[in-house]
């Protein structure tokens, strides 16, 4: 399932804190400020995945053992280890909301993934599961309402959510499916993901406030992945076909219609990244034949607009939006191997810079204040480290 992937493709970002930069030497943009985030004792690597609009930002802090450990620093900069659940060998974060808490991961000795929320206050808590096997938690509405998956007692992986008691409710699994997984939820409790119908071939699906699935159209008969919807009930995601190229931005109108977003000019595929509370919408294009990527941005009618490169660079790429449509992503830059960016209203890149020396950098997450938080590498160690940049 492509939830699967996304969630392994963060999880290796932790992983990535932990590697030699290859360049270095470069000034950071004038219109930034970067502050580099404190460590814990003992670590050696950090990265921030996300900030909330208090300014209470999370991320992984790697140790010499090789063991990851989940922390959050507040808008102060002060860094809390946040504690795991016995027998656990390492913690993960994907998210954190306005009213402090953060939602994850715990592993135990047989990777065994546990999903986990933590309260303000820094209390772990597990979430119940549907048969003893693995469970995560994907995302939350207003409500309290909590989404993810469950392995249950037939093997499978299952939909679940979870009331804001903690209590579990299983969505089931479509006749003919091997699976189920949830993308989000909306503020009216529902829900869109997928069901996987084979390996490969999976059916875009929404579940009702009472539980109850539908099949949503598929663009092409590919699989099509629904990845948000608004409180209004827009949906938007991606459809892959047969081949890599086969790969198109889509949305799904109120009344379920299914349509490829427009491609820039010249683009011949593309892929959702991001969408906001007002159903903004902003991804990535591709170019062929070479492997060119650009940043792209959707208006309200899917027409689409190239955020291009840096002067000199080659490709862009999208990470995350907020709600006032400031973009966030890494772009290529002459003499740098990644250096992270952000495009403002007007559709103009802004290069975020990276720490004194280095020329390596990635945005991960962005507020509705502007704050931007990612990490970057340090030259003397070769270990990346969390940081915070904020706009002028």
């Amino acid at each position: 399932m492509r939830w699967r992937l996304l969630r392994r493709r963060c999880g290796r970002a932790a992983a990535v804190m932990m590697l030699s930069a290859s360049v270095v030497g470069n000034a950071n943009a004038a219109d930034v400020r970067l502050v580099e985030l404190s460590l814990p004792p003992g670590a050696i690597g950090s990265g921030a995945s996300a900030v909330n609009d208090e300014g209470t930002i999370i991320g992984t802090v790697g140790f010499a053992d090789r063991t990851w450990r989940a922390v959050k620093w507040d808008r102060r900069g002060a860094v809390t280890v946040l504690p795991s659940l016995p027998g656990a060998i390492e913690t993960l974060v994907w998210k954190i909301f306005d009213d402090g808490v953060v939602i994850g991961t715990a592993r135990d000795e047989n990777y065994t993934a546990h999903a986990v929320r933590w309260d303000r206050a820094g209390r772990i808590t597990e979430f119940p599961s549907l048969g003893n096997g693995s469970t995560e938690v994907v995302g939350r509405n207003a409500t309290g309402t909590y989404i993810g998956t469950s392995v249950a007692a037939d093997g499978r992986t299952h939909a679940v959510r979870w009331d804001s008691r903690g209590r579990i409710t299983d969505l089931g699994i479509p006749t003919g499916a091997t699976g189920s997984a949830p993308a989000d939820i909306n503020d009216a409790g529902v829900i869109v993901g997928v069901a996987d119908l084979a390996p490969g071939n999976t059916q875009p699906i929404m579940w009702s406030r009472q539980g109850v699935s539908a099949e949503l159209p598929r663009l092409h008969g590919w699989s099509t992945f629904p990845e948000s919807i608004t409180n209004d009930g827009h949906i938007a995601g991606t459809a892959t076909g047969p081949t890599p190229q086969d790969r198109l931005a889509v949305r799904w109108s109120r009344h379920g219609w299914i349509s490829a977003l427009d491609l820039p000019p010249n683009a011949t595929a593309s892929a959702l990244e991001a969408a906001n509370a007002r159903g903004d919408l902003a991804g990535t294009a591709f170019f062929g034949p070479d492997p060119v990527w650009h940043g792209t941005r959707w208006d309200d009618r899917g027409r689409a607009v190239d955020l291009g490169v840096l002067p000199g660079g080659t490709s862009s790429f999208v990470r995350g939006m907020n709600d006032n449509g400031l973009i966030i992503g890494d772009a290529e830059a002459p003499g740098a191997s990644t250096r992270a960016v952000y495009w403002d209203r007007n559709n103009r890149i802004h290069d975020l810079g990276a720490l004194p020396g280095s020329t390596w950098s990635s945005a991960t997450g962005v507020n509705n204040h502007g704050v931007i938080v990612g990490f970057s590498s340090i030259p003397e160690t070769g270990y990346g480290r969390a940081v915070m940049w904020r706009i002028r």
